[in-house]
């Protein structure tokens, strides 16, 4: 799981920024999952995550209180993708009848017990953002929304699908520039027909699957759209986001691990944001690289209502963001500008004609050798070569 597997990894260093990172992780852990061997019994370890529409449950065989030497569970660890409306709605019938037949609130408080009415709503809106988020959220939330009720915004509400995959230490102005963004692109205005017909909700992909998912996605986009490759150097993809009918924002959130946020479907806008403080988004070509990105979240990973609020951060889920990646390196260098830019270039042999196929295809060095790697067009032995001299300082 990638979540342990990075846990495991900042357990090993010591560094003030790896302790930050190692507290807010152990929040989301207990926010997101329910230890079910913490006071005994011979139960895995459940874990929640949101992604889009979705639940992911996953569960490990972590250690319980008192079980036998030797204990195996059959199913070590697995995972499956439930409706998140359909996840809440347990999880709350769950919490209610453990209020209902506890002897006292102590034998039930390692999770607490919503009343009905706000507190309720508000207590499902902590769990699937964090106090900190979900507080920032209401008091940030300058203009009305559709999505509110008893005072507290819904916990299924597209506000929380967005502030879900954020850092969970996000200013209360990063916050304000977000939401204002986001009521900014609410219309009654029916989505663009184009882009409607190419949309659509895919499950998250597996990690193994994610890779070729976003290349398929990209070329059949191309195939579809018709004429976006008809130049002999590059993509314009600013053109292509205005005939889809995407508006385009660039903002300016101090938050430097956001990357960007994809907006999408009934009463919304089709909007792709991109924050001009990420490291990505310094250069032409990162701030081309996250249009494509965000484009392909829009086109992919709408919920069953058809509606994203996606944020790409390291926060969002792992194999969503790597087909999406896919989709944007496929997209912005589909086969045919790559085989025209080696036919001009040569093939790749140092960092010279990497830079010069870079140029032409207006995307990173690193990007692009990755690629090329990817669709077989460098030698193995040179991409190795050549990945070690881009990491050296």
């Amino acid at each position: 799981m990638a979540f342990e597997q990075g846990e495991r990894i900042l357990l090993d260093d010591e560094g003030e920024t790896a302790r930050v990172l190692r507290s807010e992780m152990q929040d989301w852990r207990r926010r997101h999952s329910v230890w079910a061997g913490s006071a005994g019994g011979i139960f895995p370890n459940i874990w929640f995550r949101r992604q889009s529409d979705l639940m992911e449950i996953s569960y490990d065989p972590g250690p319980t209180v008192g079980s036998p030497a030797g204990l195996e569970f059959q199913f070590n660890r697995g995972a499956a993708l439930i409706d998140v409306g359909v996840v809440a709605s347990a999880m709350s019938e769950w919490l209610q009848w453990g209020r209902n037949v506890a002897e006292s609130r102590r034998h039930f408080n390692f999770i607490p017990v919503p009343s009905a009415g706000m507190e309720e709503e508000q207590e499902a809106e902590n769990w699937f953002m964090g106090k900190h988020l979900s507080r920032l959220l209401r008091t940030s939330h300058k203009t009305s929304s559709q999505e509110m009720q008893f005072g507290v915004l819904h916990p299924l509400s597209p506000e929380v699908a967005m502030f879900g995959t954020l850092t969970p230490n996000l200013s209360e102005e990063d916050a304000t520039i977000l939401l204002l963004e986001l009521d900014a692109a609410r219309t009654n205005r029916p989505e663009p027909s184009l882009l409607s017909e190419l949309s659509e909700n895919r499950a998250p992909p597996s990690r193994d699957a994610a890779w070729e998912e976003g290349y398929e996605l990209a070329l059949e986009t191309h195939e579809r759209i018709g004429g976006s490759v008809a130049s002999t150097r590059s993509v314009d993809i600013d053109k292509i986001i205005n005939t889809l009918g995407v508006n385009l924002r660039y903002v300016s959130v101090k938050d430097q691990s956001l990357r960007g946020v994809a907006i999408a479907g009934p009463g919304f806008t089709p909007t792709v944001i991109v924050n001009q403080f990420a490291k990505w988004n310094k250069t032409k070509q990162g701030l081309r690289f996250t249009i494509a990105h965000e484009l392909a979240h829009i086109l992919s990973d709408r919920g069953s209502a058809r509606t994203i609020t996606h944020s790409s951060t390291p926060w969002a889920p792992e194999t969503i963001e790597r087909r999406a990646n896919a989709f944007a390196a496929m997209f912005l260098m589909p086969y045919r500008l790559v085989d025209a830019a080696l036919h001009v270039v040569g093939p790749i042999k140092d960092v010279d004609s990497l830079t010069r196929v870079a140029r032409r295809l207006e995307c990173g060095k690193s990007a692009v050798l990755e690629h090329l790697q990817n669709i077989d067009r460098i030698d193995r032995t040179i991409f190795f070569r050549m990945k070690a001299e881009l990491a050296r300082p």
